[in-house]
């Protein structure tokens, strides 16, 4: 059977044709245009394509909501840069658990600072407490070493026992200033024996 189809009221008289396409099984799939129609002029009514749909950016109105955000999975290509994730604020709802602090190991860098060393010094420690290195609000690193054959005991800002605290056994013993035992504190010192040379480097 052709295409098109011939409608009337009397038989061999077409009042009108539809149109139509006939299927394989010899059916026919009637043809139907939509138009709209504005001030008397009739637009014919085409399928978008999503070139079409692409070309001209659909206004949203409100914010999304988290439910819409999530509805789809948004593509991305390639990694986000430092700049653009650093670029806005990313809001974060409640403390972070310990789990997630150790997922992923986090880079430290931590470049020492260089430090001034200020001129050698020596004292001539007694076997009654005194002074060694005198208080240095701007101390940031300290070593000493006992170069006598003595035994010399150390008192940061208070006055020194024999064989207490910090004690240098004699010909080299010696102690350095590290961040957990850091003092800008007057260093007092007492000898076994008179005369105990004690050296000392400070950094500033």
């Amino acid at each position: 059977m052709p295409d098109n189809v011939t409608v009337g009221n009397t038989p061999g008289t077409a009042d009108y044709i539809v149109a139509s396409e006939q299927l394989t099984g010899g059916e026919q799939l009637q043809s139907v245009e939509l138009y709209s129609e504005s001030a008397g002029v009739k637009t014919k009514l085409v399928p978008l394509t999503d070139a079409a749909l692409r070309a001209t950016p659909v206004p949203v109105s409100g914010p999304l909501t988290d439910a819409a955000l999530r509805a789809t999975a948004v593509p991305v290509s390639g990694p986000l840069t430092d700049a653009q994730v650093r670029a806005t604020a990313l809001p974060v709802t409640g403390p972070l658990t310990d789990a997630q602090l150790r997922a992923t190991a986090l880079p430290i860098s931590e470049a020492p600072v260089p430090l001034t060393a200020s001129g050698p010094g020596s004292a001539s420690v007694g076997v009654a407490s005194a002074e060694a290195v005198p208080a240095n609000g701007n101390r940031k690193g300290l070593v000493v070493t006992n170069l006598s054959d003595n035994t010399i005991s150390l008192g940061f800002g208070a006055a020194a026992v024999l064989n207490a605290g910090i004690t240098l056994l004699a010909q080299g013993g010696s102690w350095t200033m590290t961040r957990e035992t850091y003092t800008t504190q007057q260093v007092r010192a007492i000898a076994s024996g008179a005369a105990s040379t004690l050296a000392f480097q400070e950094f500033v």
